[in-house]
């Protein structure tokens, strides 16, 4: 896993998802990433399109990843993703 990579998805998702959802890359492991969202989307029909959505940004940048667990935390949701 490039930390460029996933830093560079980070920033795309940003550019355009913000402020309805900011993502904050948490820590980056070998096996994973550990992300928190913030914003509207927490109380939206439709958040998981949206935790979604970095998956899409991070294989533009050549990292393959899948949502792994969603658990809420104190600013927003706090996201897995397991890097395939």
């Amino acid at each position: 896993m490039d930390p460029m990579a996933v830093q560079a998805a980070v920033e795309t998702y940003n550019r355009y998802r913000s402020p309805e959802a900011t993502a904050v890359l948490l820590q980056a492991r070998p096996a994973s990433l550990e992300v928190l969202f913030t914003g509207s989307l927490c109380h939206t029909c439709s958040c998981r399109d949206y935790l979604e959505d970095l998956v899409v940004f991070l294989e533009e940048q050549g990292v393959r990843a899948t949502v792994e667990s969603i658990a809420p935390g104190r600013q927003g949701l706090v996201v897995t993703y397991l890097l395939l």
